[in-house]
């Protein structure tokens, strides 16, 4: 059996999940690759969309498109949000999370301002600002992100901890700001560290 070609479809938009009509949102024009064929009829029909494509949620596509002669591509909707309000859900990758958004307080606009200087970063220097790993264990550890923060850009402000998820604060703050050290490794413990095998 072949595999069905992507095909373009071309529809408009109203918001982020591309099914949720968001009037606030003025519509424009985007061009998404769906595995599956689609009705173009269907797509007049919010509630129709999900399950005309059975394969993949479109939230999770790359999504190109133009507006006013302008080239677009909105990648990652998975992690996304409208900025119109302070939010406390958690958006952005993981590895280029703002602060507020580690710690789950409240977070706008400015929340890109950090994503764009992260990004550069890895841009220019080849380097991720953060690991946010602990030893051996490749699963990404919150209390280690933000002692990585701490490090390279000093204490949390009180008032942006008091705004946070307070589980989050507890497990890795001090009550003047700053991060809970990482528990230390025995010797025998770093026998095995790569840095040691050099």
């Amino acid at each position: 059996m072949e595999p069905t070609p992507i095909k373009p479809l071309k529809f408009k938009i109203l918001s982020a999940e591309c099914y949720r009509p968001d009037p606030s949102q003025q519509p424009f024009e985007l061009s998404i690759l769906a595995e599956t064929p689609v009705d173009p009829s269907l797509l007049n029909d919010p509630a129709a969309l999900p399950s005309s494509i059975p394969s993949r949620d479109l939230r999770s596509y790359y999504i190109i498109g133009s507006v006013n002669d302008l080239d677009i591509c909105l990648g990652d909707w998975v992690v996304a949000g409208w900025s119109r309000e302070q939010r406390a859900t958690p958006i952005q990758p993981v590895l280029l999370r703002a602060p507020e958004v580690v710690i789950s307080a409240p977070w706008g606009p400015a929340v890109d301002i950090w994503n764009l200087g992260a990004v550069v970063l890895e841009l220019v220097d080849g380097v991720h600002m953060f690991d946010a790993r602990s030893g051996r264990n490749v699963k990404y550890d919150v209390k280690k992100y933000v002692e990585e923060m701490v490090r390279l850009f000093g204490r949390f402000p009180r008032s942006l901890l008091d705004q946070g998820n307070k589980d989050v604060v507890v497990r890795c703050f001090h009550d003047d700001g700053s991060p809970f050290p990482r528990k230390r490794k025995k010797a025998a413990e770093l026998v095995d560290e790569p840095w040691l095998l050099i």
